[in-house]
């Protein structure tokens, strides 16, 4: 169900249009009522989780996807989402279309709640993301809003 305050549901960082319309309309086509937010760098997605919690009106989104090949260093961010211990137990889901061992290691190593390969086949690519964001939205029990790891 979504959340109706103003926080997105799921925030997508992702810095290439084509992969940010194809991302969101796969979604939308599961999850039509859920708010997306997009973030094209690090600093963004972190204004956008900051703005979350500085009021404290606001719940955090549901779901953080993060594209591995960020302009930026995605790894980076997904540290800084780590340590913040208002933004710590959001789930992170790393997207890459090139996907290494030590790429997934370190991912893990930070934190990353999953590590997934973007397929270049559009239609699986759009399987793969639905399936991601019903696990995420509809499957994946979160933390109540005011536990505190």
């Amino acid at each position: 169900m979504a959340d109706h305050r103003s926080t997105p549901s799921i925030l997508l960082v992702e810095d290439t249009a084509e992969d940010t319309e194809f991302i969101v309309a796969a979604i939308r086509s599961i999850a039509a009522r859920e708010q997306i937010a997009v973030a094209t760098t690090g600093d963004q997605a972190i204004d956008l989780l900051g703005q979350s919690q500085a009021d404290g009106t606001h719940a955090l989104p549901r779901l953080v996807l993060l594209d591995l090949k960020l302009r930026e260093d995605a790894l980076d961010l997904l540290r800084r989402v780590r340590t913040n211990p208002s933004t710590k137990l959001v789930p992170v889901v790393m997207l890459s279309s090139i996907v290494g061992q030590p790429e997934v290691r370190k991912a893990a190593q930070l934190g990353a709640n999953s590590f997934v390969r973007k397929p270049a086949d559009p239609l699986r690519l759009g399987d793969t993301l639905r399936s991601v964001a019903g696990y995420w939205m509809e499957l994946n029990l979160p933390p109540p809003e005011n536990f505190h790891a």
